[in-house]
């Protein structure tokens, strides 16, 4: 590429908080976070399915919590961080399961998002060290946002390679409550039934709403 695999974490946590909590998705060995560590954050979680990688990432970093999982099993009430990130790791994940993946991101974080993948205006399927279905270029910025529009851009900033035509792109999110403080008080006054997007939003709510949980949607039935 030309820069610092450091680079984009530089551009994008140099303000940030440095006791946040953080989880990396897909952390492999630890080299992002070790990179965050160095920086001074202080509260960092990486999470990967490859317990062979785990078992070096712990050994590289035992300051660093590491966690042998998939994303399904983090999944809970009492799992969430400050910031969730992944780091060229949506861009293996098929396009039928991307969305899937997505919101779980979504789920798991409490306030920020931030990524750094191959970037492409469309789905583009790339051959990974001679093997095909294995990886995908596509915006995943618009993945994002369609997938949670209370999502806030707070930066974007693409990376271009020097000796090919790959463009990375680094994007940070921030969920917007403003929004959606706006429609809990709307609701309190108006609605008596409600499907909510997650458990942040059900438990907004008055005990008095009969809610339901769905993924990536609010309905809303109003006493009109």
């Amino acid at each position: 590429t030309g820069f610092n695999v450091d680079k984009p974490f530089q551009d994008f946590f140099v303000d940030m908080d440095r006791n946040m909590s953080i989880l990396e998705f897909g952390c492999n060995v630890g080299i992002k976070l070790e990179i965050l560590k160095k920086m001074g954050f202080r509260n960092l979680t990486g999470v990967d399915i490859n317990e062979k990688a785990i078992e070096i990432a712990k050994k590289r970093n035992p300051e660093i919590k590491f966690i042998h999982s998939t994303i399904d099993n983090l999944i809970s009430k009492d799992n969430k961080y400050d910031l969730v990130f992944t780091s060229l790791v949506l861009i293996h994940q098929s396009p039928e399961k991307i969305i899937t993946i997505i919101s779980k991101i979504i789920e798991l974080s409490k306030k920020y998002i931030f990524g750094y993948e191959y970037f492409s205006d469309q789905l583009t399927e790339i051959e990974y060290r001679g093997n095909t279905n294995v990886l995908w270029k596509q915006n995943f910025v618009e993945l994002f946002q369609k997938n949670q529009p209370l999502l806030k851009l707070i930066k974007e900033k693409k990376y271009y390679y020097l000796k090919n035509e790959l463009v990375d792109i680094g994007y940070l999110f921030k969920k917007d409550n403003f929004f959606g403080k706006k429609i809990i008080r709307f609701l309190k006054k108006n609605v008596h039934e409600i499907i909510a997007i997650d458990n942040d939003v059900k438990n907004s709510l008055p005990k008095s709403l009969n809610v339901k949980i769905i993924r990536n949607i609010i309905l809303i039935k109003a006493n009109l």
